[in-house]
């Protein structure tokens, strides 16, 4: 008989098993987020009996948006079993997610391949990123006024006192604390990449697919953020890259013209009773048609 109910400790093993069919088992990251980000009670499961056949996972996160501090939830992990696919089971779970937490989140908040699976829900585009490409440059003075930064407390205090002065004049961002720094940074550490941090401003970035990536930067001021660009350069080019690519949030004043603009960020309203197109049309006006945005990975 199919039930849907939240997880409990007893049921990891098999959220496991399902998230490794779905999205691989790729160490340390897979060990990693299990250990430290991972919730049963924030875990939604369709089961038959005791067999979990769909799962999906919700972090509580709070987004700055046009002067108002929105609660909304971050759905991760949302999948099925390939031999249990096709039959609405996922559907199923994100409109009962929905209505679980009307009361508490405003927005439900994801990143997808698939949109389309997502838009008859009423989720919508609501945030592009702009991809750059930087060739890689040898040059070790890049690296003068830069140390290896950590996930101490310290070093969490200094990318927080960064970020918050980057973002004061957004109209958009996701506020951290503490935890969502260890979280964020945890994430994209577990790729073989590092954390660089200088008086003004922070590079976070990481080597995956055959590719150097910057994360994410921080910076108090323009200045800061060029410096952090040929950082970038010169840690692709001292890794044996001929580029670093940035997906950066628009609101980043770059001199340099990107690539492309690539559609990023979903969001849908959770308000009950409203249908998918009313759904949509709210969280369109939500969220304005500003580039000043600054919604990055939150893990």
């Amino acid at each position: 008989m199919l039930n849907i109910r939240y997880a409990t400790a007893a049921d990891q093993p098999a959220v496991m098993e399902l998230w490794a069919e779905a999205f691989g088992a790729d160490e340390p990251y897979f060990s990693w987020y299990f250990r430290t980000v991972y919730h049963p009670e924030r875990t939604l499961g369709l089961f038959n009996g005791e067999e979990l056949l769909s799962a999906l996972q919700y972090a509580p996160k709070l987004l700055y948006l046009h002067g108002q501090k929105i609660p909304v939830a971050y759905l991760v992990g949302v999948c099925t079993k390939s031999a249990a696919q096709g039959r609405g089971y996922a559907r199923r779970l994100l409109q009962t997610i929905s209505r679980h937490l009307h009361s508490r989140y405003q927005l439900l908040l994801l990143y997808t391949d698939i949109p389309d699976f997502y838009r008859p829900l009423g989720f919508i585009h609501c945030y592009q990123l702009a991809q750059y490409r930087f060739p890689a440059v040898d040059n070790a003075d890049a690296f003068t006024s830069w140390r290896n930064g950590a996930l101490s407390a310290a070093d969490i205090a200094a990318y927080d006192s960064i970020y918050r002065q980057m973002t004061a004049q957004l109209d958009g961002y996701i506020l951290r604390d503490e935890q969502n720094w260890r979280e964020f940074a945890g994430d994209f550490l577990c790729d073989g990449g590092s954390l660089y941090l200088c008086d003004d401003a922070y590079l976070l970035w990481t080597q995956s697919e055959q590719r150097c990536r910057i994360k994410e930067i921080g910076y108090r001021h323009p200045d800061a953020l060029r410096a952090a660009v040929q950082l970038g350069q010169a840690i692709a080019a001292r890794e044996g890259f001929a580029e670093i690519s940035w997906d950066a949030p628009l609101a980043a004043p770059l001199e340099a013209k990107p690539a492309a603009a690539i559609p990023y960020v979903m969001a849908a309203g959770t308000q009950s009773g409203l249908a998918p197109g009313q759904l949509a049309e709210a969280t369109r006006l939500l969220f304005g048609t500003s580039p000043r945005l600054w919604i990055n990975e939150m893990t």
